[in-house]
């Protein structure tokens, strides 16, 4: 019988890991699991395609959308 691997599936967030934006968690997510494979062993699967499939200029207004909300 094999043994179980730990492993993280993350989609690349462009906001997060290129702006380092407050606005999502996701790169806290993937160092969360960083540290978790580095202590017990394990494997990252990067996906290069945005999480939710909506593409780069729906999650612009996604954002924009999150600000004007906070403001009123």
């Amino acid at each position: 019988m094999g043994k179980d691997v730990l492993c993280r599936i993350h989609s690349q967030c462009f906001f997060a890991e290129a702006f380092y934006s407050v606005e999502c968690d996701c790169l806290e997510q993937m160092g969360f699991a960083l540290e978790a494979i580095q202590a017990q062993g394990g494997i990252l699967i990067y996906l290069f395609q945005n999480g939710r499939g909506y593409g780069l200029a729906p999650m612009i207004a996604t954002q924009d959308l999150k600000k004007e909300s906070k403001n009123d």
